[in-house]
């Protein structure tokens, strides 16, 4: 547990104030461990269950833990969660402050819809939970916390990544990530709307509703600034002309590819191969 000064300094530090880890342990078959907080805790809370079972009690409902499972608290949620009396659990625990913090939240909970989600036996994910514990245990200076910070940013994400990789417990915005993958397979070709929206298995209005709030973009602008992303690539890497860059996109009017790459660059594809990048 940080020294509370410590924490407050860091948050209004630029370089540690995106994401801090302010606590952090690991309870091994923690018989009769239980927290209530009615207020809830001020920092987001991840508790990963690698063995034993307990409960959690987000608001009036209850929900059971067992090993494999991650729990997901947002700052002030009232909650309270225990270990189980028949197979006490084991588990890594951290909380985390922070301006990322809130949409670090969205993408572990799908916006606070599944606060428990399967990960599994992870010794990546653990072998991250062990790595900022040691780093903080080490020092709490201004370097250090940077460097727990980000090894937090790469736990968060393998937790998250390990999310997606259970579908049958993935919604709406699952099923828009995986046309934007099959998007990403077909740039040198035409998708629709309702083409799109049957991979999803939505209607198209619902589809076509969800992808916007996702992205914030229509879809097929979505799918043009794709295309125009790989564009800008094969322009950075080679000297390809831009009526082949065009054709390999499916553009069969060089100047309309041209037009529709300024309208996202704002610039034509020559000017963009002519800035000095890096």
């Amino acid at each position: 547990m940080l020294p509370r000064p410590v924490v407050r300094e860091a948050l209004q530090a630029l370089a540690t104030g995106d994401l801090l880890t302010t606590d952090i342990g690991c309870f091994s078959q923690a018989e009769w461990h239980s927290k209530e907080r009615a207020g809830g805790a001020e920092q987001m809370i991840v508790i990963y269950c690698v063995a034993g079972k307990g409960w959690t009690r987000l608001g009036d409902v209850q929900h059971s833990i067992g090993a494999g499972q991650v729990l997901v608290i947002a700052p002030f949620q009232p909650h309270a969660y225990g270990s189980s009396e028949d197979a006490p659990w084991t588990i890594y625990w951290l909380h985390v402050a922070g301006r990322k913090v809130e949409a670090l939240h969205g993408l572990l909970t799908y916006e606070g819809s599944r606060p428990i989600f399967d990960a599994g036996e992870d010794p990546d994910a653990i072998s991250l939970f062990e790595e900022v514990f040691q780093m903080l245990r080490q020092s709490y200076g201004p370097e250090q916390l940077l460097m727990a910070g980000l090894s937090t940013g790469r736990l968060l994400g393998r937790l998250i990544h390990l999310h997606r990789e259970h579908p049958e417990l993935l919604g709406a915005k699952e099923r828009v990530l995986r046309t934007i993958r099959y998007m990403e397979q077909r740039l040198r070709h035409r998708v629709t709307v309702p083409e799109l929206a049957r991979l999803a298995n939505l209607s198209r209005s619902h589809y076509a509703a969800v992808f916007r709030r996702q992205t914030e973009y229509p879809v097929l602008d979505y799918f043009n600034r794709l295309k125009m992303q790989r564009a800008a690539y094969l322009l950075d890497m080679g000297v390809m002309p831009v009526k082949t860059i065009a054709a390999e996109l499916g553009f069969h009017d060089p100047l309309y590819f041209s037009r529709q790459f300024h309208r996202v660059y704002d610039v034509s594809p020559t000017q963009y191969r002519l800035v000095k990048k890096g």
